[in-house]
């Protein structure tokens, strides 16, 4: 169940993402400079199978499409590119266990990509959730974090919410995040489940992004129209943010 408010819910169509297949992480573990790999851990959403199957098509941006579900993520999450270069992806579908932080974890053959995103253009039908099981962190989430050279996100329809960990250190350590069109009607006061009403959690949704500054265009962030009465985990939310007004 998907509640329309103003800005609109993604869904319906695609989410969009542009990547540098030419950025590496210092530290390692990213694909090759010829590759990426989708940031879908296990094939399997935290909340579960019943809840969020994961079943989607993705458009590399090449000309070439794969499909994406619990049996082939392994082999299919990982694409082969005729050459180095900026590539916008589509997913359509059931986009769920979606997390660039999750990925981290490289016992279970993960590629960690996070450096390779440097754009988000429609959210689309992604599920924001914690992500797939045993994720990174004592709670998961985080599904952007670290995400060093995504710049802006200029998506105009607005986040669809899983559960109450899904803005939990979403962006965290995007430094160069600059600016979010339409955040102003992001919808912070409940999430969106089939089943629960999940308050959202906040921690750290913003911590260390250094740049950020726009909503759109030269326009300063304005969270005027949040309504967070609900809100009870916010510490740390806007952390680090030197440049937020």
């Amino acid at each position: 169940m998907r509640k329309i408010i103003s800005g609109r819910r993604g869904g319906s169509e695609g989410f969009m993402m542009t990547i540098d297949t030419r950025r590496v992480s210092p530290t390692g573990g990213n694909s090759g400079p010829l590759q990426f790999c989708f940031p879908i851990r296990t094939g399997t959403d935290a909340n579960g199978a019943s809840v969020y199957p994961v079943n989607f098509e993705v458009d590399w941006g090449d000309g070439t499409t794969s499909f994406i579900d619990s049996t082939n993520f392994a082999t299919n999450r990982l694409h082969n590119y005729p050459a180095q270069s900026n590539y916008t992806i589509t997913a359509k579908g059931s986009v769920a266990g979606f997390n660039f932080w999750n990925m981290q974890d490289l016992s279970a053959s993960n590629l960690y990509d996070a450096c390779k995103l440097i754009s988000i253009e429609q959210w689309g039908d992604l599920i924001m959730t914690r992500g797939a099981p045993a994720g990174t962190g004592p709670q998961s989430g985080q599904c952007f974090r670290s995400c060093v050279n995504l710049s802006t996100i200029t998506a105009t329809d607005i986040p669809t919410w899983g559960d109450d960990k899904a803005s939990r250190a979403m962006f965290s350590q995007c430094a160069n995040l600059s600016s979010i069109t339409n955040l102003n009607n992001w919808y912070m006061n409940g999430t969106i489940h089939p089943v629960f009403n999940y308050i959202p959690n906040l921690y750290s949704m913003f911590n260390g992004c250094t740049s950020l500054q726009y909503q759109g265009g030269s326009q300063n962030i304005d969270l005027s129209l949040w309504d967070v009465t609900n809100v009870s985990i916010m510490h740390r939310m806007f952390q680090n943010c030197d440049k937020f007004n």
